[in-house]
């Protein structure tokens, strides 16, 4: 009989879908993906098309299931972290995931752009850009500003 195929896991993502590839390689478990190179030629189609897939073997379920259960609980993890917002003078900045270069903080923020300059970058680059941001970082401890 043929070993057949299953999905193990869906992702909109394909950098995601590829680590979790390498979770299941460090467990010997042999997998491939599927529907990322529709993704790539047009990010829009990732619902389209169900996600980017990471498929098994049938052979492989009952030893992949560990990897599983293990990536969806840090996905879980993972999803609960909140962005923060903070309001220095005028600018609004959200919580980053960065190091301060003067004090070695983590409670760094970037700027986010205003609402005038947001509307401005939508309309003249025709769509929309999650989270629109300046390079302007902010440190709560030492309140350095700095631009990258």
């Amino acid at each position: 009989m043929e070993d057949g195929f299953v999905i193990a896991h869906v992702f909109q993502h394909e950098y995601e879908a590829r680590l979790f590839m390498l979770k299941l390689e460090d467990a010997g478990i042999e997998s491939f993906i599927a529907d990322h190179l529709v993704v790539a030629a047009n990010p829009l189609f990732v619902d389209a098309v169900g996600g980017i897939k990471v498929r098994i073997r049938t052979s492989d379920i009952e030893k992949a299931l560990p990897v599983i259960e293990e990536y969806k609980q840090v996905e879980f993890e993972n999803s609960h972290i909140k962005s923060e917002t903070i309001t220095v003078g005028k600018s609004k900045f959200e919580s980053y995931p960065a190091y301060c270069p003067k004090c070695g903080s983590e409670k760094v923020y970037i700027q986010k752009l205003g609402a005038l300059k947001a509307i401005i970058a939508i309309v003249s680059l025709n769509f929309y850009l999650p989270g629109l941001y300046n390079n302007n970082f902010y440190c709560l401890d030492c309140e350095e500003n700095w631009s990258e």
